[in-house]
């Protein structure tokens, strides 16, 4: 019985000690994991931003808004260009439709139309489409234009009105936007006028 009983002890002593020891060493592993992530900064980048490579949907956005910019405020200043460019990325939410529809209905640029809200016929540079991706990978609350989504150049649509190349007068669209649009003034900024919806759509 003792011989039996001390080959058993034999045994059971090193099973039981590497026992600890493996689960001292996972513990101890568990605690170096917890600690690297509470020192780890958080990644606060948008997740566009964490991307190395944008899907080829975000460049197609980023061309459609770069174009935009480039069509409706080339000669702008860049404050101007800025609001221009968050007027749209406001249209494409309110509206549910990608900018790269809105610019580009049927995959054709052009100026604005009925199914084209947006002047898209200007070629953008890289500078514009460093602009539309800052814009496109910003929270909203950087919006500058407080949530407008129309907007435009006043002296500008009185100065194409009067050549016939457009309807309206900027007094007229003012009118239509208010009375058949509910829109409601956003900002004014020089000549430039915003409005913003009062219907959620």
């Amino acid at each position: 019985m003792e011989s039996a009983s001390s080959s058993s002890w034999t045994w059971i002593v090193p099973t039981a000690i590497g026992t600890v020891g493996l689960v001292a060493i996972v513990r101890r592993k568990r605690q170096r994991s917890k600690a690297a992530r509470r020192t780890k900064p958080r990644d606060r980048r948008t997740y566009w931003q964490q991307r190395r490579i944008p899907s080829k949907h975000h460049v197609a956005q980023i061309e459609a808004l770069a174009r935009i910019i480039a069509s409706e405020a080339g000669t702008q200043p860049d404050q101007i260009k800025r609001m221009v460019a968050w007027m749209a990325r406001n249209r494409s939410n309110w509206l549910h439709r990608p900018l790269a529809e809105l610019g580009a209905p049927g995959g054709e640029w052009g100026p604005v139309a009925v199914d084209r809200p947006f002047a898209t016929d200007q070629p953008a540079t890289a500078v514009e489409r460093t602009l539309a991706e800052s814009v496109l990978n910003a929270g909203q609350g950087s919006d500058p234009c407080h949530g407008a989504t129309h907007g435009f150049h006043r002296r500008l649509q009185d100065q194409l009105a009067r050549r016939g190349r457009v309807q309206h007068d900027s007094e007229a669209v003012i009118r239509i936007w208010t009375q058949h649009y509910r829109l409601e003034p956003a900002m004014e900024i020089g000549p430039w006028i915003f409005y913003r919806s009062l219907i959620r759509r």
